[in-house]
């Protein structure tokens, strides 16, 4: 399940609003559903989403955007081979959608 942007520019410094967010990520980890944190774009963001036990985020705070074969130099091998002509600008199926 995916944390929108919105959402962590919206409540990430309010107190009620790092509450709903906690409740969120709660629900996941009791439901088993992965939450990812969206649209990271400061340290404090990035911070608060661990506390509140969020395991995975993205955002321009951890990388802007970048060319596919930028994304090959930098994570390629953390890729497997199946997952290289997509990354490096290749249509997918995603990409008819």
């Amino acid at each position: 399940m995916k944390l929108d942007t919105s959402l962590i520019h919206a409540t990430w410094n309010n107190p009620k609003g790092i509450s709903i967010l906690s409740s969120i990520i709660s629900m996941g980890a009791h439901l088993g559903v992965g939450i990812v944190g969206d649209g990271v774009e400061t340290e404090e963001q990035s911070q608060l989403l661990k506390r509140l036990d969020c395991t995975e985020a993205q955002g321009p705070f951890f990388y802007g955007p970048m060319s596919g074969p930028g994304f090959v130099a930098q994570f390629g091998d953390r890729m497997t081979l199946a997952e290289w002509p997509q990354a490096v600008g290749q249509t997918s199926d995603l990409d008819a959608h």
